[in-house]
């Protein structure tokens, strides 16, 4: 099947890059009951994204450039996952020829030793450890005793002390960590509200350069901004409800929510969410962050729309 187009009005290589985004979710359509195959009737159906044919030409070059070292990238993975399975299989080796560890009664600990483990779901315990542990839970900390605690040791305003609390759910070190993260969390809020301004604005340009940014940064850093992102996609659907107790954010976070939470609705607001889940993967997998990223900002266009 051939899909006949109009030259100057849409670029051949734009169209070609969109089917195979989406070429996943075109084959359901016409999978059935049958055989996976797209009629012509279906394939008029095919939904798409027309930019202008300026932008098209500019996201087509932006890609060619990003993928033109691809098969370097794929190569020099595959060599070091090669590397580790040799690694491991050395270490496996070693360790059936006993030539890992001694039985050297020196290197046993002391005399009654206590060995203190914890846990956060002990209901996944194998049976053999808990017949060999004595369990004590420990109770999560009030949030009126983590919001007074952050007022009278860290000098922190009652309102601050109160969110923290609630995000920190019972942990103190969650509030600490929530009180270190603040000015890491201000610069992904800016990333974030960027993000959506542009894709509401359907600026390309823009969304260029904001997946640039983040690419820049490290891997690690950049997981935490997806889990970031995810996170305030949640806070601004839930702030639909008016219920303050749905809602964990920062006064900085409820100020952008008063106005953008109406775009995250029922009809979007999964599909977003797996967007960012699935860029989480990608990420992890060593996936290119300029690719991933921009890929993210253009389908934010066509989410952010649905209601």
């Amino acid at each position: 099947m051939a899909i006949v187009i109009e030259h100057g009005y849409i670029n051949p290589k734009f169209l070609w890059y969109w089917l195979q985004k989406e070429y996943k979710k075109n084959r359901e359509k016409g999978a059935d009951s049958g055989p996976q195959a797209l009629n012509c009737q279906r394939v008029r159906e095919l939904g798409f994204i027309v930019p202008s044919i300026e932008e098209q030409n500019e996201i087509v070059n932006i890609l060619e450039r990003l993928l033109g070292n691809e098969e370097q990238v794929v190569s020099a993975i595959e060599d070091v996952i090669e590397q580790v399975a040799d690694i491991k299989k050395s270490i496996l080796a070693k360790v059936f020829r006993g030539e890992l560890g001694t039985n050297n009664p020196e290197e046993e600990p002391p005399q009654q030793t206590v060995f203190i483990m914890v846990c956060e779901e002990p209901e996944k315990l194998l049976d053999t450890i808990r017949s060999r542990v004595q369990r004590i839970d420990l109770k999560r900390i009030a949030d009126s005793d983590i919001e007074e605690a952050l007022v009278n040791r860290r000098l922190i305003d009652a309102d601050t002390a109160k969110r923290i609390a609630r995000i920190a759910n019972g942990s103190w070190l969650k509030a600490l960590e929530q009180m270190e993260a603040n000015s890491e969390n201000a610069e992904m809020l800016e990333w974030f509200k960027n993000l959506m301004r542009l894709a509401y604005m359907r600026n390309v340009k823009g969304m260029k350069a904001w997946s640039e940014t983040i690419a820049a940064t490290g891997r690690e850093k950049q997981l935490r901004a997806i889990t970031y992102f995810s996170r305030m996609i949640r806070e601004n659907f839930m702030y639909n409800f008016q219920l303050p107790q749905l809602n964990y954010m920062s006064q900085e976070e409820e100020d952008f929510a008063k106005n953008f939470a109406k775009f995250v609705n029922e009809a979007n607001v999964i599909e977003i969410s797996e967007l960012f889940q699935k860029a989480r993967r990608e990420i992890a997998q060593n996936g290119n962050a300029k690719i991933i990223f921009f890929d993210v900002a253009l389908q934010m266009i066509v989410l952010l729309i649905r209601k």
